[in-house]
């Protein structure tokens, strides 16, 4: 592996005299100053004052629990466009190249395991600036120029409604960008896609129609509510502890010109928690227990955000991925039938 010494930390390093100029180095990640000259960690580089300019022949990173989220993204997409790899970044934890420049994903480390901050370190040294357009320098009416607006208004990690390129309509459940958008030709239309597949779009020219993004700020302010009679609280204030008692009052003076209350799902759950074997069934007659379960009748079977078959790496076209936004069962129904059953983590 080279670096380059872009600095020296002080005038005593060794490397003091040898500015600018591309080196032979080892790698050891466990080591704090990581670069080193020696087999035996002599002549170690400080990490801030040199760069990678040529990395191993086969290397990885990590997706630890300390990564830098916005570091990581970077990473995936730079492996995505440098090596033509299709990787979402979060199936398993290492991710790299080997030996014959093909995308390794692993749960465990290959060839030489580098840090998220030298390879972003290298990633930004050799990745030329980007010229940001103003948006009237879009010629929205060229495949080029709605391309270049999707790359700005639609990177990597872009919450979005995708649509349906035969219809314009939107799908029922949003999707994630994971790859430079791209144009995709079909026989309907020429569609900007984050994706290979079929998961929906970005933008569709034959309805000239854009996918809305999500404003997950505001999304995350829309709490599921449950209403709460004025009969019913005051029936489950009957059977409540003294504790109880108080919550239910202090709650039974929101909405004062309606006949019900709201409750946020959070309040109902713990409500639930809170219930006795006596109580279960009054606190039963008026709201409703979130079970896990998933309505499927809101989720689209195309987005891969949800399940699809697996085409690449170990079961390559021999099993399906799932997401793990889910836990999965397979139970058998009344009809003695096998059931594919999604329920929502906790």
């Amino acid at each position: 592996m080279k670096v380059k010494i872009l600095k020296s930390n002080n005038k005593t390093t060794w490397y003091n005299d040898k500015i600018n100029q591309v080196i032979d180095v080892f790698y050891d990640i466990i080591l704090s100053k990581r670069c080193f000259t020696g087999r035996s960690g002599s002549h170690c580089l400080f990490n801030d004052d040199v760069v990678i300019t040529e990395l191993p022949e086969s290397f990885c990173v990590n997706n630890c629990e300390d990564t830098d989220k916005d570091k990581w993204v970077k990473y995936i997409w730079w492996l995505n466009k440098t090596y033509d790899a299709r990787c979402d970044g979060y199936m398993l934890d290492y991710y790299g190249i080997n030996h014959k420049n093909k995308p390794v994903i692993l749960n465990t480390p290959h060839g030489v395991e580098l840090h998220i901050d030298d390879i972003i370190k290298h990633i930004d040294f050799y990745t030329e600036p980007m010229v940001v357009e103003s948006e009237e320098e879009f010629d929205m009416s060229t495949n080029e120029g709605r391309l270049a607006y999707a790359i700005k208004y639609y990177p990597i990690g872009t919450k979005y409604v995708p649509l349906d390129y035969k219809t314009g309509d939107t799908y029922p459940q949003s999707s994630v960008s994971r790859f430079e958008p791209q144009i995709t030709i079909n026989p309907y239309a020429n569609c900007y896609s984050d994706i290979d597949s079929g998961n929906g779009f970005i933008y569709v020219d034959k309805f000239n129609k854009w996918a809305e993004i999500i404003d997950e700020v505001k999304e995350e302010k829309k709490m599921e509510t449950q209403k709460l009679s004025r009969k019913g609280l005051k029936e489950i204030h009957s059977v409540a502890c003294s504790n109880w008692k108080g919550k239910l009052e202090g709650m039974g003076i929101r909405n004062p010109l309606e006949d019900y209350i709201e409750l946020t799902q959070e309040e109902v759950d713990e409500m639930f928690k809170a219930c006795t074997k006596d109580q279960l069934p009054i606190v039963s007659k008026y709201l409703k227990q979130d079970d896990g379960s998933v309505d499927l009748e809101t989720l689209c079977l195309r987005d891969n955000e949800f399940l699809t078959i697996r085409n690449c790496f170990e079961y390559t076209n021999k099993a399906f991925w799932l997401n793990d936004k889910f836990n999965w069962e397979i139970k058998k129904d009344s009809d003695d039938e096998l059931c594919l059953i999604p329920t929502k983590k906790k």
